[in-house]
């Protein structure tokens, strides 16, 4: 499965874009998310990359904040 998020200003040319990707051949379904939902994204997206840097430990972080 792949996923395809567009962002749209205006709700009722969110639903009519809706309507035409329906139509398209393979298209097993289509919705308009929720704020929880772009949420979760945001927060998968954000783990994502914090896999990708540097491991800071526990001291240097409170270190920091001094």
């Amino acid at each position: 499965m792949k996923t395809i998020v567009i962002n749209i200003d205006e709700k009722s040319n969110a639903e009519r874009i809706l309507e035409a990707i329906k139509l398209l051949k393979g298209v097993k379904g289509a919705s308009i998310a929720t704020d929880e939902e772009l949420e979760n994204i945001s927060i998968l997206k954000a783990c994502k990359a914090a896999r990708r840097t540097k491991k800071v430990s526990k001291s240097e972080v409170l270190k920091a904040l001094k």
